[in-house]
């Protein structure tokens, strides 16, 4: 009797493709499904059309055709340079993102679902959403935080490769630079050429400083080790051997009970933003580059109250009752000579650079009081005015000020740069390099 082949057994992927091309759907359930699917398609669009219109706006959806209504005017005028250009804008991936956004921001749907059931999802399940982790009583957590800590070396060119493809793939940026160290060392070299000293401060993430809030149970140790980035030290060490002076305020350990963070807020507590300045301050007076006379300068305590920006990002109905406002106490920084919080001064010898952890407790928009934010306190522990140019989530881009002419003579009487950033922007920011303007001397 012949050898008969034996067949090789199915895997689950080749069982599955067999039952799909076995699967019989009756003609009217086919066309059941195909007309529910088509109602869900085109009823959310029309509907959202057709609530702008009664609220005499234009439907959102026309926008996108914007970019080719204005291409045609150009062509009309001869300018087919500019109908090029402006067709091919309107095909850019970040412009069809920015669109998608857009509709997302204003969907009247996603704005009566989405707060009820984020509130249903925490309150019922304790869950969070794409930018907020649920700590333990009542902490929160930015997820990108987390993400620079258990994520890819930030001391790996691979992990800035695969950053740089999915800043192409989302469309956010067509020639992405996410490995920091490039535009941290020509700020360093351009600053020192300009004869300024140039000290990066990378603020510590929450996830870093109140590790216990975030994971720990009972039982768990009273001190715990700082996490940080698996590539962080190499980076720093890296940079620190390029002559970069990098301080870094994160202590090595914490104890479970320290409380350096907002328990619903992204950002330090007033007496840790005070600490950081006064250490700061110290290493800036070791430098012995300062020559201005001490001003007087007085804290004023100030109480405040709101919840934090991460209950914020939740985006839960606005009458949620899950998480009430926290109040404490900030300390306003007071110029004796004016009676007033103490101000930016461009006249300065010493600019800080930075973002919304600079902003916070002194940008009236973020809710948290005024004059007493980390330029404030620095310019205490200082004990004079200091200039200040922050954004809110401009880590990587505030240094695109340093290239702007109207800022030579300003740059021209500095002396100190404090370049201070949250440290999860080492991981999936735009670092893209700058040239700073040739700083402008004054005229003695």
């Amino acid at each position: 009797m012949p050898n008969l082949p034996t067949q090789e057994p199915l895997n689950q992927t080749q069982i599955d493709h067999l039952e799909l091309a076995s699967t019989e759907v009756a003609p009217r359930t086919a066309k059941l499904f195909s007309l529910a699917f088509a109602f869900v398609l085109f009823a959310v669009p029309v509907s959202q059309a057709v609530v702008e219109v009664r609220q005499s706006q234009l439907p959102q959806a026309l926008s996108l055709f914007e970019p080719f209504v204005a291409g045609l005017r150009l062509g009309a005028t001869g300018n087919f340079a500019g109908l090029w250009t402006a067709w091919r804008d309107g095909l850019k991936p970040e412009t069809l993102h920015g669109y998608e956004d857009t509709v997302e921001d204003h969907s009247i749907f996603q704005s009566f679902f989405q707060p009820r059931t984020q509130q249903l999802l925490t309150g019922w399940l304790g869950a969070g959403n794409d930018k907020v982790v649920l700590g333990r009583d009542g902490w929160m957590f930015y997820l990108p935080g987390l993400d620079y800590v258990v994520g890819p070396s930030v001391a790996d060119t691979t992990t800035f490769d695969r950053a740089a493809q999915e800043m192409v793939n989302k469309g956010t940026q067509a020639s992405p630079q996410p490995d920091p160290r490039p535009a941290l060392l020509a700020l360093h070299r351009q600053a020192r050429d300009a004869g300024i000293h140039l000290i990066v401060v990378p603020v510590p993430d929450k996830v870093m400083m109140q590790p216990a809030q975030l994971y720990s149970r009972s039982g768990s140790p009273q001190v715990l080790p700082v996490s940080n980035n698996t590539g962080y030290q190499q980076l720093a060490a890296g940079l620190r051997a390029a002559g970069v002076d990098w301080f870094d305020p994160a202590p090595p350990q914490v104890r479970a009970d320290d409380i350096r963070y907002l328990a619903q807020d992204t950002h330090w507590t007033p007496d840790y933003l005070d600490a950081v300045a006064r250490d700061v301050a110290a290493h800036i007076q070791q430098t012995g580059l300062l020559s201005s006379a001490p001003v007087p300068l007085r804290l004023v305590p100030q109480t405040v109250s709101r919840v934090g920006d991460l209950v914020d990002l939740l985006k839960l109905p606005k009458d949620q009752q899950l998480f009430g406002p926290q109040t404490i106490t900030t300390q306003q920084v007071i110029d004796e000579r004016s009676g007033q919080p103490v101000a930016s001064d461009r006249e300065a010898e010493v600019l800080l650079l930075g973002d919304s952890f600079t902003n916070i407790y002194s940008a009236q928009g973020m809710g948290w009081g005024t004059g007493a934010g980390f330029g404030q306190h620095l310019a205490y522990h200082l004990q004079r005015p200091i200039d200040v140019i922050a954004f809110n989530g401009g880590a990587a881009s505030v240094r695109t000020e340093l290239a702007r002419k109207p800022n030579a003579a300003r740059l021209g009487v500095k002396k100190v740069i404090v370049y201070a950033f949250a440290i999860r922007s080492l991981l999936l920011e735009h670092w893209e390099p700058v040239t700073m303007v040739t700083p402008e001397r004054p005229v003695r």
